[in-house]
This record gives structure tokens, C-alpha cells and sequence, in this order.
């Protein structure tokens, strides 16, 4: 797939397809594809396209297999991902900042998607401007600082 996100949306497409044909309508597997599916509008950029499908599966899967289910959490990341690349980056941090408290009280300090969650609130945050209070505790103790470049 890398390198081809029109291919990777027609296989989706095709899947997409049977699993809806084959499926219940409150099976989850058609909305875990669908997931996939954002991402390669993404690749393709087009990021209007792809914030509306993964608003429609975040919404899908917290109904169909609830709030906190892994999917789920991977689905409020994806969307927002759109969000961020559609120029929301105020609702892309509420909503990744929410993601990212509820991996880690549901998966814990170890499970690598929180952490990965967390690196993406720091993105949006830097591009909002914001910084850690960290850095600012590092700069009162020291009268230059390689952590955030204040010299």
C-alpha cells in the first residue's frame, strides 16, 4: 500500500461493499474498514472527504461497540488527524487530548497507541503555540536551557 493510496481506497471501496452486503448493519467490521477508508483519502488529500467519513465512523463505532472500545479510540485519533489537516486545530486537541486521557486509564502507562496519542497532543499543542509547563519550570531553574532553546 505505501505509495498507493488510490489503490489502497478501491480494495476499501470493494470490502467496504461486500462487508455491508454480508453484514449487520450493527457489525462493527464495515466501520473498522471504513476506518481504513479515511486514511487513504488522507494519502490522497482529501482531507474534506476524509473528516467526514471519519467523523461518521468515530460516531458508528462509540454506538456500536461503545466509547471506550479500542476501535473506538483509534477512529477519535483518526478523526483527529482530519480535523488537525482540515484546519481544526482547536477541536483536534480537545479531542485528541480526551483520546489520550482515555488510553491511558483504560490501556494503561505501557500500551504503545497511548503513547503515540500523547506525541499527537504535542503536535497540535506546538502548532496552537503551547507548550508543556515543563519547559517553563526548566527555564526558571536555569539561565539557558537546550530543552526548549532559551538562552
Amino acid at each position: 500500500m505505501l505509495g498507493e493510496p488510490a489503490e489502497a481506497l478501491r480494495l476499501d471501496d470493494l470490502a467496504l461493499a461486500q462487508q455491508r452486503r454480508a453484514l449487520d448493519l450493527l457489525h462493527p467490521q464495515p466501520l473498522i474498514t471504513a476506518r481504513g477508508r479515511g486514511g487513504d483519502l488522507r494519502g490522497l488529500g482529501l482531507f474534506a472527504e476524509a473528516l467526514a467519513e471519519d467523523q461518521a465512523t468515530w460516531e458508528g463505532l462509540r454506538t456500536v461497540v461503545g466509547e471506550d472500545h479500542p476501535d473506538t479510540r483509534r477512529a477519535a485519533h483518526n478523526l483527529a488527524l482530519s480535523m488537525f489537516l482540515s484546519g481544526d486545530v482547536v477541536g483536534a486537541l480537545a479531542l485528541e487530548e480526551d483520546n489520550f486521557r482515555r488510553r491511558r486509564r483504560l490501556f494503561g502507562e505501557r500500551d504503545e497507541f497511548t503513547w503515540s496519542t500523547l506525541a499527537q497532543v504535542g503536535l497540535y499543542q506546538r502548532e496552537l503555540g503551547r507548550y508543556p509547563r515543563r519547559w517553563n519550570r526548566c527555564c526558571r531553574r536555569r539561565r539557558s536551557c537546550r530543552a526548549c532553546g532559551r538562552s
